[in-house]
C-alpha cells in the first residue's frame, strides 16, 4: 500500500470532471455496472454494448495452462476523455457510474501503484486534502470490499459456464482475445486498447433522465484458482492452469 495511504487520506469528490479527461485505458464493467447503465440510458445490454462497450476476452497463459477471463469494457477514446462527460464537465451517468469510478481514488491499482501514479493524481484531483478523512483501516476495508465485488462478479461468470452473454441474457459481438503470459511473477502481453480495432462507431444520443447539476478469484473447470483485475493496469498472477471459456 503506498504511504498515503498507510498514514490516511482526506478526499471529497468536487466533480470537476478532470480525472474523466485522462484516462488512459478502457475502464472495466462488471455485469451489474451493464445493466445498470443500459437502463438508466434506456438501451438494451446489447445496444449499450455495441454502442460504448467492448467484449473482451483476457487470455492468459500461465505454466502450460490457459485461462480465457471474459468481460465488457467501456470504451475509451483517443481524447482520454470519458464518453459520458458532457458540455458541463459532469458525468452523466453520475448516478450510475462505473464501480470504479465511484471507488477511486480507494482502489487496488492506486494503493499498490507506484508512487508516480499518486503524484500524478494530486497533481491534478483538487479533492484530494479536502473532506473527510480516510484513515488506513477505512481504506483497506474499502479495498476488501473491491477484491470481494471482483470475486462474486467472476463467480457469478463461472456458474454461467463462462459465458458473459449467458450472464447478461444477451447477444455479444465477437470478443477481441488478448493474450497475456506470465512468468516468474512477471506478465507479458497487450495492455488494454482505448478503443477496439475497428471503425469509430456511431453511439445514439443520449435521452437522460433529469439529474441534478453538482453534487479473485476465479473458480476455474478444474477447480484451480486464478486472479482477475478490475482496474486499469492491475492483474493478479493465476495459479494453476484452468480454462475459463467465453
Amino acid at each position: 500500500m503506498i504511504a498515503a495511504f498507510r498514514r490516511g487520506v482526506r478526499f471529497r469528490c468536487t466533480r470537476c470532471g478532470e480525472c474523466c479527461t485522462r484516462l488512459s485505458a478502457n475502464l472495466p464493467l462488471s455485469a451489474r455496472d451493464v445493466r445498470r447503465i443500459s437502463a438508466h440510458l434506456r438501451m438494451s445490454v446489447r445496444s449499450f454494448v455495441a454502442a460504448y462497450g467492448l467484449h473482451v476476452v483476457d487470455r492468459v497463459r500461465h505454466r502450460g495452462g490457459v485461462i480465457d477471463i471474459p468481460s465488457i469494457e467501456l470504451q475509451v477514446p483517443a481524447s482520454g476523455t470519458c464518453v459520458f462527460l458532457d458540455s458541463e464537465r459532469q458525468c452523466a451517468i453520475q448516478a450510475v457510474k462505473p464501480s470504479v469510478c465511484a471507488r477511486t481514488p480507494f482502489v487496488e491499482y492506486v494503493a499498490e501503484g507506484s508512487p508516480a501514479r499518486w503524484q500524478e493524481a494530486l497533481s491534478y484531483c483538487p479533492g484530494i486534502g479536502l473532506g473527510e478523512r480516510y484513515p488506513r483501516a477505512r481504506i483497506e476495508r474499502l479495498l476488501r470490499e473491491e477484491m470481494a465485488s471482483e470475486a462474486a462478479e467472476i463467480d457469478a461468470i463461472v456458474r454461467s459456464g463462462g459465458d458473459l452473454a449467458r450472464l447478461l441474457r444477451t447477444q455479444l459481438p465477437p470478443p477481441l482475445v488478448r493474450e497475456t503470459t506470465t512468468t516468474g511473477g512477471e506478465r507479458h502481453g497487450t495492455s488494454i486498447p482505448r478503443t477496439a480495432p475497428h471503425p469509430e462507431r456511431s453511439r445514439p444520443a443520449l435521452d437522460l433522465p433529469a439529474r441534478r447539476r453538482r453534487s479473485d478469484t476465479v473458480k476455474g473447470q478444474g477447480g484451480s484458482e486464478a486472479g482477475r483485475r478490475r482496474g486499469p493496469a492491475r492483474r493478479r498472477r493465476p495459479s494453476g492452469p484452468t480454462r475459463l471459456t467465453s
